[in-house]
Order: C-alpha cells, then structure tokens, then sequence
C-alpha cells in the first residue's frame, strides 16, 4: 500500500512536463521494485 501511495504522490508531480518523464521512469522502476523484493522474499521463505 506504501508504494501505491507514493505513485499516487508522483502523478501529482506531474505538472512540470520535464519532470513527467522522469517521474514515470522513477514510478517503473519503484513498481518493479516492489515486484521483484516480494519475488526475492517469497523466495527467502521458501
């Protein structure tokens, strides 16, 4: 729910167009993180 609310934050951001692509690069990035650390901890408890 952290990470949902945190892009919620970044659309907000998007008001600058020069910041926008960064911001979803940033939001990619965070989204893939989040998959890959619960993939990595499911794995740990394996």
């Amino acid at each position: 729910m952290v990470w949902y609310r945190r892009e919620r934050r970044t659309g907000k951001k998007k008001k600058k167009k020069k910041k926008g692509e960064e911001d979803m690069k940033t939001d990619f990035l965070t989204s893939h993180r989040v998959i890959i650390f619960m993939l990595s901890r499911q794995i740990l408890k394996s």
